[in-house]
Protein backbone atom coordinates (compact mmCIF):
# COMPACT_ATOMS: atom_id res chain seq x y z
CA UNK A 1 0.00 0.00 0.00
CA UNK A 2 1.55 3.13 -0.99
CA UNK A 3 1.77 5.92 1.53
CA UNK A 4 0.11 9.75 0.81
CA UNK A 5 2.27 12.27 -0.31
CA UNK A 6 3.02 14.85 2.43
CA UNK A 7 0.97 17.71 2.78
CA UNK A 8 2.38 20.68 1.37
CA UNK A 9 4.67 22.97 3.14
CA UNK A 10 2.83 26.12 4.83
CA UNK A 11 2.86 29.52 2.58
CA UNK A 12 5.43 31.88 4.72
CA UNK A 13 4.09 34.79 6.89
CA UNK A 14 3.57 37.80 5.20
CA UNK A 15 5.77 40.77 5.34
CA UNK A 16 4.57 43.60 7.47
CA UNK A 17 4.59 46.89 5.19
CA UNK A 18 6.89 49.42 5.32
CA UNK A 19 6.54 52.74 6.98
CA UNK A 20 5.24 55.23 4.02
CA UNK A 21 7.29 58.28 3.93
CA UNK A 22 3.68 60.25 4.16
CA UNK A 23 0.55 60.09 6.47
CA UNK A 24 -2.35 58.36 5.64
CA UNK A 25 -5.22 60.64 3.26
CA UNK A 26 -8.72 60.23 3.82
CA UNK A 27 -10.53 58.42 0.69
CA UNK A 28 -13.74 60.48 0.11
CA UNK A 29 -16.44 62.51 1.90
CA UNK A 30 -15.25 66.09 2.49
CA UNK A 31 -13.25 66.58 5.41
CA UNK A 32 -11.36 69.57 6.79
CA UNK A 33 -7.86 69.81 7.80
CA UNK A 34 -6.24 72.42 10.42
CA UNK A 35 -3.25 74.01 9.65
CA UNK A 36 -1.19 75.72 12.39
CA UNK A 37 -1.16 78.73 12.72
CA UNK A 38 2.35 80.84 11.77
CA UNK A 39 4.92 80.70 14.12
CA UNK A 40 5.48 84.62 13.90
CA UNK A 41 3.34 87.68 12.69
CA UNK A 42 6.43 89.73 10.52
CA UNK A 43 3.36 91.72 8.75
CA UNK A 44 2.35 93.18 12.45
CA UNK A 45 5.87 93.39 13.66
CA UNK A 46 6.64 95.50 10.59
CA UNK A 47 3.33 98.07 11.28
CA UNK A 48 4.47 98.25 14.97
CA UNK A 49 7.57 99.37 14.09
CA UNK A 50 6.56 101.82 12.03
CA UNK A 51 4.20 103.14 15.02
CA UNK A 52 7.00 103.59 17.23
CA UNK A 53 8.75 105.72 14.87
CA UNK A 54 6.10 107.75 14.32
CA UNK A 55 5.50 108.27 17.90
CA UNK A 56 9.44 108.85 18.60
CA UNK A 57 9.48 111.46 15.65
CA UNK A 58 6.40 112.88 17.74
CA UNK A 59 8.17 113.20 20.49
CA UNK A 60 11.30 114.64 19.57
CA UNK A 61 9.64 117.25 17.89
CA UNK A 62 8.48 119.70 20.10
CA UNK A 63 4.96 121.14 18.13
CA UNK A 64 2.37 119.46 19.21
CA UNK A 65 0.01 122.96 19.14
CA UNK A 66 1.51 125.72 17.44
CA UNK A 67 0.18 129.57 18.66
CA UNK A 68 0.96 131.97 16.36
CA UNK A 69 1.28 136.00 17.69
CA UNK A 70 0.34 138.37 15.34
CA UNK A 71 1.12 142.46 15.48
CA UNK A 72 2.21 145.30 13.86
CA UNK A 73 6.09 144.71 15.30
CA UNK A 74 5.99 141.43 13.69
CA UNK A 75 5.13 138.13 14.47
CA UNK A 76 5.88 135.11 16.97
CA UNK A 77 5.21 131.80 17.31
CA UNK A 78 5.10 129.32 20.85
CA UNK A 79 5.11 125.57 20.19
CA UNK A 80 3.62 123.32 23.36
CA UNK A 81 3.71 119.70 23.86
CA UNK A 82 5.58 116.74 25.05
CA UNK A 83 8.83 118.50 25.21
CA UNK A 84 7.98 121.41 26.56
CA UNK A 85 7.18 119.29 29.44
CA UNK A 86 10.34 117.57 29.62
CA UNK A 87 12.46 120.83 28.90
CA UNK A 88 10.89 122.05 32.43
CA UNK A 89 12.98 119.46 34.49
CA UNK A 90 10.34 118.54 36.43
CA UNK A 91 9.21 122.01 37.72
CA UNK A 92 5.51 121.57 37.04
CA UNK A 93 3.97 124.06 39.53
CA UNK A 94 4.74 127.13 37.61
CA UNK A 95 3.06 127.93 34.43
CA UNK A 96 5.65 130.71 33.46
CA UNK A 97 4.34 134.25 31.90
CA UNK A 98 2.15 132.67 29.20
CA UNK A 99 -1.24 133.24 30.32
CA UNK A 100 -3.07 130.73 27.78
CA UNK A 101 -3.18 127.77 30.14
CA UNK A 102 -3.11 127.32 33.65
CA UNK A 103 -1.69 124.33 35.76
CA UNK A 104 -4.24 122.25 33.81
CA UNK A 105 -2.44 122.57 30.62
CA UNK A 106 1.06 121.49 32.36
CA UNK A 107 -0.94 118.57 33.84
CA UNK A 108 -2.49 117.33 30.51
CA UNK A 109 1.04 118.14 28.54
CA UNK A 110 2.57 115.57 31.39
CA UNK A 111 -0.52 113.11 30.83
CA UNK A 112 0.34 113.33 26.75
CA UNK A 113 4.26 112.91 27.53
CA UNK A 114 3.56 109.84 29.85
CA UNK A 115 1.29 108.31 27.25
CA UNK A 116 3.80 108.58 24.42
CA UNK A 117 6.33 106.69 26.37
CA UNK A 118 4.15 104.14 27.08
CA UNK A 119 2.82 103.62 23.65
CA UNK A 120 6.36 103.34 23.08
CA UNK A 121 7.09 100.42 25.18
CA UNK A 122 4.21 98.60 24.31
CA UNK A 123 5.08 98.75 20.69
CA UNK A 124 8.65 97.85 20.93
CA UNK A 125 6.94 94.65 23.48
CA UNK A 126 4.41 93.59 20.80
CA UNK A 127 7.00 93.67 18.21
CA UNK A 128 9.63 91.90 20.18
CA UNK A 129 6.66 89.13 20.50
CA UNK A 130 5.97 88.61 17.07
CA UNK A 131 9.49 88.67 15.80
CA UNK A 132 10.46 86.04 18.37
CA UNK A 133 7.65 83.48 17.31
CA UNK A 134 6.22 83.68 21.20
CA UNK A 135 2.92 82.18 20.11
CA UNK A 136 2.16 79.86 23.03
CA UNK A 137 1.23 82.65 25.30
CA UNK A 138 -2.27 83.79 25.33
CA UNK A 139 -5.14 84.98 27.15
CA UNK A 140 -8.74 83.31 26.75
CA UNK A 141 -7.89 82.52 23.69
CA UNK A 142 -5.89 85.50 22.16
CA UNK A 143 -2.61 85.94 21.83
CA UNK A 144 -0.43 88.51 24.34
CA UNK A 145 1.23 90.10 20.98
CA UNK A 146 -2.12 91.42 19.61
CA UNK A 147 -3.29 92.36 22.80
CA UNK A 148 -0.35 95.07 23.59
CA UNK A 149 -0.66 95.72 19.96
CA UNK A 150 -4.04 97.02 21.40
CA UNK A 151 -2.98 98.50 24.34
CA UNK A 152 -0.10 100.33 22.12
CA UNK A 153 -2.81 101.76 20.13
CA UNK A 154 -4.97 102.88 23.07
CA UNK A 155 -2.12 104.84 24.51
CA UNK A 156 -1.30 106.56 21.08
CA UNK A 157 -5.22 107.03 20.81
CA UNK A 158 -4.84 108.54 24.52
CA UNK A 159 -1.96 111.31 23.41
CA UNK A 160 -3.95 112.42 20.64
CA UNK A 161 -7.34 113.08 22.50
CA UNK A 162 -4.75 114.90 25.82
CA UNK A 163 -3.36 116.64 23.08
CA UNK A 164 -6.98 118.03 21.62
CA UNK A 165 -8.70 119.00 24.94
CA UNK A 166 -5.41 121.02 25.48
CA UNK A 167 -5.88 122.62 22.44
CA UNK A 168 -9.46 123.86 23.37
CA UNK A 169 -8.40 124.98 26.61
CA UNK A 170 -5.83 127.06 24.92
CA UNK A 171 -8.48 128.33 22.39
CA UNK A 172 -10.74 129.41 24.83
CA UNK A 173 -8.25 131.12 26.68
CA UNK A 174 -7.25 133.09 23.64
CA UNK A 175 -10.69 134.17 23.60
CA UNK A 176 -10.97 135.52 26.94
CA UNK A 177 -8.09 138.25 26.35
CA UNK A 178 -8.64 139.44 23.17
CA UNK A 179 -6.75 142.37 21.99
CA UNK A 180 -6.99 144.67 19.28
CA UNK A 181 -3.03 144.79 18.45
CA UNK A 182 -2.31 141.23 19.04
CA UNK A 183 -3.75 138.33 16.57
CA UNK A 184 -3.92 134.69 17.68
CA UNK A 185 -3.72 132.10 15.69
CA UNK A 186 -4.15 128.45 17.49
CA UNK A 187 -3.17 125.22 14.81
CA UNK A 188 -2.10 121.45 15.46
CA UNK A 189 1.50 120.97 15.12
CA UNK A 190 3.29 118.32 12.78
CA UNK A 191 3.48 116.06 16.05
CA UNK A 192 -0.27 115.86 16.61
CA UNK A 193 -0.67 114.24 13.67
CA UNK A 194 2.67 111.58 14.03
CA UNK A 195 0.55 110.44 16.86
CA UNK A 196 -2.36 109.95 14.73
CA UNK A 197 -0.17 108.16 12.27
CA UNK A 198 1.00 105.99 15.03
CA UNK A 199 -2.17 105.13 16.54
CA UNK A 200 -3.41 104.14 13.11
CA UNK A 201 -0.63 101.72 12.26
CA UNK A 202 -1.01 100.05 15.83
CA UNK A 203 -4.51 99.31 15.32
CA UNK A 204 -3.44 97.28 12.03
CA UNK A 205 -1.20 96.04 13.89
CA UNK A 206 -3.02 94.43 16.06
CA UNK A 207 -5.38 93.25 13.07
CA UNK A 208 -3.03 91.63 11.61
CA UNK A 209 -1.83 89.95 14.59
CA UNK A 210 -4.88 88.67 15.23
CA UNK A 211 -5.72 87.23 11.93
CA UNK A 212 -2.65 85.40 12.29
CA UNK A 213 -3.09 84.08 15.78
CA UNK A 214 -6.27 82.31 14.30
CA UNK A 215 -6.37 78.65 13.57
CA UNK A 216 -6.76 78.06 9.38
CA UNK A 217 -9.33 75.54 8.12
CA UNK A 218 -8.97 74.55 4.80
CA UNK A 219 -11.75 71.96 3.20
CA UNK A 220 -10.26 68.62 1.16
CA UNK A 221 -12.70 67.71 -2.13
CA UNK A 222 -12.96 63.98 -0.61
CA UNK A 223 -16.12 61.96 -0.17
CA UNK A 224 -17.28 59.01 2.06
CA UNK A 225 -14.40 59.26 4.79
CA UNK A 226 -12.11 56.40 5.01
CA UNK A 227 -8.84 56.33 6.83
CA UNK A 228 -6.36 53.74 5.99
CA UNK A 229 -3.42 53.92 8.14
CA UNK A 230 -0.76 52.03 6.07
CA UNK A 231 1.98 52.29 8.41
CA UNK A 232 0.00 49.69 10.56
CA UNK A 233 -1.44 47.49 7.82
CA UNK A 234 -2.67 44.06 9.13
CA UNK A 235 -1.44 40.80 7.20
CA UNK A 236 -3.27 40.30 4.33
CA UNK A 237 -4.23 36.18 3.37
CA UNK A 238 -4.91 35.40 -0.81
CA UNK A 239 -8.41 33.57 -0.92
CA UNK A 240 -8.38 32.51 -4.19
CA UNK A 241 -7.73 33.44 -8.02
CA UNK A 242 -10.72 33.81 -10.40
CA UNK A 243 -10.32 34.66 -14.08
CA UNK A 244 -7.11 36.36 -13.46
CA UNK A 245 -8.73 38.65 -10.33
CA UNK A 246 -7.38 38.20 -6.72
CA UNK A 247 -9.38 38.48 -3.45
CA UNK A 248 -7.71 39.67 -0.40
CA UNK A 249 -9.25 39.15 2.68
CA UNK A 250 -7.86 41.64 5.46
CA UNK A 251 -8.54 41.52 9.01
CA UNK A 252 -10.28 44.92 10.30
CA UNK A 253 -9.57 46.51 13.67
CA UNK A 254 -13.03 45.11 15.05
CA UNK A 255 -12.74 41.04 15.75
CA UNK A 256 -14.93 38.60 13.55
CA UNK A 257 -14.98 41.14 10.91
CA UNK A 258 -12.88 41.11 7.55
CA UNK A 259 -12.66 43.81 4.34
CA UNK A 260 -12.14 42.55 1.18
CA UNK A 261 -10.71 43.68 -2.00
CA UNK A 262 -10.85 42.51 -5.49
CA UNK A 263 -8.01 43.28 -7.31
CA UNK A 264 -8.09 42.72 -11.20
Amino acid sequence: MEKPPPPPPPPPPAAAAAPLPFPPSPLGGSASVESPPPKRCMSAAFMQCLAVVAMCAAIADPSWIEVHEMSRLGSDCCVFGVAYVLHRGGNFTQTGQFYLFDQNGITLMVLMATCCYLSILMGLLAFLLDFLLIKKLDILGVKIATLIHVFAALSSASAVVLCTCLFVIILNNAKEYPSQETDLITAFGESFFFAIFSFVVSVFAAILSFRAGRTLRRPSSVRNVLWLNLNVLPKTNVLQTVSASIIIKVPSVKQGKHLTFSMP
